[in-house]
């Protein structure tokens, strides 16, 4: 909270979505709202072949098909910008500057293991 209320520039919220977190989305919109966020990216993992819907029902959570942005589609969620970025379907090309400072025209993000390869979490 306290990021947010002394950040001097609008903030945007990038926010990875697995299988450990995607029943909380609902929650953790309320909260970024409820703080002032007006932008939020939900991503997917890098290769992860799954459609949003596995994860997500907009309707569900709230939100309002409002256009698209290279590719990827924009919600409206009581005033604040909601995107499912999907890196291998978005029309965005880039040039990306590492920690490293290697730059290269491909991202360096872990890629997702293929479904039959994620192991369920069971709860005794």
């Amino acid at each position: 909270e306290q990021i947010v209320r002394q950040a001097q520039v609008p903030l945007k919220i990038s926010c990875l979505v697995t299988e450990h977190n995607a029943g909380e989305m609902g929650y953790f919109l309320r909260r970024c709202r409820e703080l002032g966020i007006r932008r939020i990216v939900l991503r997917k993992l890098y290769g992860d072949q799954r459609s949003w819907s596995a994860w997500l029902d907009p309707q569900v959570l709230g939100l309002k098909l409002e256009g698209r942005y290279r590719g990827n589609p924009v919600y409206d969620y009581g005033g604040m910008e909601v995107t499912l970025w999907d890196f291998d379907l978005t029309e965005s090309r880039s040039i990306n500057l590492f920690s490293s400072g290697e730059i290269s025209t491909s991202y360096h993000l872990v890629k997702a293991r293929p479904v039959y390869e994620v192991n369920p979490v069971t709860v005794v």
